[in-house]
């Protein structure tokens, strides 16, 4: 059977736009009507792309495929002997003239031929030292570098013109926002950038002006397709005033603009105002990474504002606005952080304890594993001498021999020990604990580290982990006492004796020393089965627990 050349195409654009167009398709045409030309002793090997990546900066050599192409040749992936097929020579290369003689060198030195499909021109090896070769690429290299810097001085010189325009007040050609015609008038759509200003100066967040454009325009797909960013990018935005801006200090009022200038600076004056207000660089969340959304399976972030309790919410929802995940807006921060004190902090510890026990114990046993393995090599040394030495070396051979043993069982002894911390056998050292709980950030970051998470899902604040289960259920907030009402079994109330918390059990307020009394008059009652209803106070003064 007849050895087929492997045929390698490579195909490019550099325009995202182009994406959009037909420039592949065209580039796929020619190439594959090459290969049928010549499918007698040419077949496809593979093809490599380039997608909006220039080949006149070498964007596409630097972190493209052709730079993957070129390393496969000078690896041996493909062949000496294989083809390059490119639709015409300008899609390998629009670099200068020294730049594509390099790259070309790198090709003919494994052996490897460019051939364009456009022409059938082939530039093999042969050639770099071929004159009427090298004068043809020459011209080849040299137009496609012409035609690339001409696109480009006609692109600046459009940008050019456009500015002289805007100089004048003329509305340049170029993409428009959704609220503006192309003469720069605005049409109908302009009314949500009014209503975006609007609830914004009336208070409202980038999300809550978001979810109620959405509800008022269901069918303006430029709403429906917004995110919170975009709403702070108009907001901002001098464009919603009719500025085309150029860069920082270069601008043009060439459009008609949406909102008025008073409505406009108002808003900058409330966004200034709200930036970074609430952000403290030196607050301490104790919870951060520890809670999870029970909706979506996604992290939650925590939020503090002011004049109010901080508060958890679903991340993912919170990026990508409320359709994004089913979960409720927000959670007060304070109950997981409650829940998390009471009844987990201990577990927590105790796993970071074994877990920095079991590092170590791991890493002890390696180390002893070596120092045994040498000792065992010393015996081996010492027994094959003592088979050949005379009476009167064998009692010092020997007792080398005993001091080594003895130094061997020490070390089994230590490996036994540290194996017996390393699988879980061993109780807790807690010496060091005060070292770990001292730095509240670290600490927090540890934490994390054992990927064991609270899960807040509608109402209910759990935790599940092997044989540790433990929930609360939210009741809503007492204004009448200040306070958040939760819910949970008497199996989890090992925290009652906490002077924050009051009991009610059937509205009535019982002392922690009632509570056995009372669940004794119950009668078929378990402790299992004894719902009751414990109010945390939280007052500022009682909300710190350290």
């Amino acid at each position: 059977m007849k050895n087929l050349t492997k045929v390698y195409l490579y195909q490019r654009f550099s325009s995202p736009k182009q994406e959009l167009g037909s420039s592949l398709y065209r580039q796929g045409v020619e190439q594959r009507a090459w290969l049928e030309r010549n499918k007698d002793w040419a077949v496809e090997a593979g093809l490599y792309e380039d997608k909006g990546l220039s080949g006149h900066t070498g964007a596409h050599l630097d972190k493209g495929s052709l730079g993957r192409l070129v390393n496969d040749i000078e690896i041996g992936r493909v062949r000496h002997g294989s083809i390059i097929l490119v639709e015409r020579f300008s899609r390998l290369s629009r670099m200068k003239v020294s730049e594509t003689q390099e790259l070309l060198r790198k090709i003919w030195k494994a052996g490897v031929t460019i051939v364009t499909a456009k022409d059938d021109a082939r530039y093999g090896p042969e050639g770099e030292d071929d004159l009427g070769i090298q004068v043809k690429l020459l011209v080849e290299i040299h137009g496609a570098f012409s035609e690339s810097q001409n696109r480009k001085e006609r692109v600046l010189g459009s940008y050019n013109k456009r500015r002289d325009e805007a100089r004048k007040g003329i509305t340049p050609n170029i993409r428009k926002p959704f609220w503006l015609n192309s003469d720069g008038t605005v049409n109908d759509k302009h009314v949500v950038i009014k209503d975006m200003f609007e609830l914004y100066l009336s208070g409202n967040g980038q999300r809550n002006i978001l979810n109620q454009l959405k509800d008022k325009y269901p069918d303006l797909l430029e709403v429906q397709r917004m995110n919170p960013s975009t709403v702070i990018k108009w907001i901002t935005s001098d464009v919603v005033l009719g500025y085309w801006r150029i860069n920082e200090v270069e601008c043009y009022k060439v459009y008609k603009a949406a909102v008025d200038e008073s409505i406009y600076y108002k808003a900058q004056t409330v966004h200034e105002k709200r930036l970074h207000k609430n952000v403290n660089p030196n607050r301490e969340w104790h919870l951060s990474g520890l809670v999870q959304c029970g909706h979506c399976g996604n992290g939650c972030s925590i939020q503090k504002s002011k004049h109010s309790w901080p508060v958890l919410r679903c991340s993912y929802k919170q990026r990508l606005a409320r359709n994004a995940c089913s979960s409720k807006g927000i959670f007060p921060y304070l109950l997981p952080l409650y829940f998390f004190r009471s009844n987990l902090e201990h577990f927590f510890l105790a796993r970071l304890m074994e877990l920095s026990q079991n590092e170590k114990a791991n890493l002890t046993v390696s180390k002893l594993d070596i120092e045994i393995i040498k000792c065992n090599e010393k015996l081996q040394v010492l027994e094959n001498k003592l088979l050949s030495s005379e009476n009167e070396m064998i009692n010092s051979l020997l007792k080398v021999m005993e001091k080594i043993t003895a130094q061997l069982n020490e070390l089994k002894g230590q490996r036994e020990e540290a194996y017996s911390i390393a699988t879980g056998n061993s109780i807790l050292n807690w010496v060091d604990l005060k070292d770990i709980t001292s730095d509240s950030k670290r600490l927090n970051l540890l934490f994390q580290r054992l990927d064991s998470k609270m899960v807040i899902k509608d109402d209910e604040v759990s935790f599940d982990h092997g044989d540790l289960r433990k929930t609360i259920k939210y009741l809503g907030y007492s204004r009448k006492d200040e306070a958040y009402r939760i819910e949970k079994n008497y199996a989890d109330m090992g925290d009652l004796e906490d002077e924050h918390a009051v009991i009610f059990i059937d509205d009535q307020i019982v002392a922690y020393d009632e509570l056995a009394n009372m669940l004794e008059k119950m009668g078929e009652v378990t402790q299992l089965e004894a719902n009751i209803k414990v109010l945390t106070n939280l007052h500022p003064k009682q909300v710190i627990i350290d």
